[in-house]
């Protein structure tokens, strides 16, 4: 009988050490590069049948929410996802310039001027957006000493090419007291 009690404390002791070596073993390969690449690996596969939201929360759990490690598996396991925002808020970022660029902003009137004893005034329309303008009506503001608007007539133009500056001429009723007058933008129709 005193040999099976030995041979029990024996095996519970080796037993127990394997336990502990098996623990100890566990958390360093779980602290070690191998652990890191398991978990990025588990994440990965993770994230195919869970929600965005449900795999970061595992993420944070597993990493510290505060460490370079949770940063950088984030970067991994999100990987799709942080470019396709990437490429959406470029192509939002480009759509937006383009717009910016093709606003009645970019289009500007230069030298205008009242021709010598006519009724004619001229001026150059600056076209600085990227596309053709197919229709452009401008407004004409007389002004009185005090630099009120007495009066005002329309006028337009057709076809002006991207990065031009097409010189417009035209005869306009100067009301009683004008002292001058500017051009104005109204509306823009581009071409597609």
């Amino acid at each position: 009988m005193e040999g099976s009690t030995k041979n029990k404390k024996k095996i519970t002791i080796i037993i127990s050490i394997l336990t502990i070596i098996l623990i100890v073993g566990g958390i360093i390969i779980f602290n070690t590069s191998l652990g890191y690449k398991l978990k990025v690996s588990y994440l990965l596969s993770y994230k195919k049948n869970h929600t965005a939201e449900e795999t970061h929360q595992l993420l944070d759990r597993m990493f510290d929410i505060n460490s370079k490690d949770n940063d950088e598996v984030y970067n991994i396991v999100f990987a799709d996802e942080i470019q396709a925002t990437k490429k959406a808020l470029a192509e939002f970022k480009e759509k937006e310039d383009e717009s910016k660029i093709n606003s009645i902003s970019n289009i500007t009137i230069e030298d205008a001027r009242q021709i010598p004893n006519s009724n004619e005034i001229e001026f150059k329309i600056n076209n600085q957006t990227h596309k053709n303008i197919g229709y452009i009506e401008l407004l004409v503001n007389f002004y009185d000493g005090n630099n009120n608007i007495i009066s005002n007539e329309w006028t337009n133009e057709l076809n002006i090419p991207v990065d031009t500056r097409r010189l417009k001429q035209t005869y306009v009723t100067f009301p009683d007291g004008t002292k001058g007058f500017n051009v104005t933008v109204s509306k823009v129709n581009f071409e597609n």
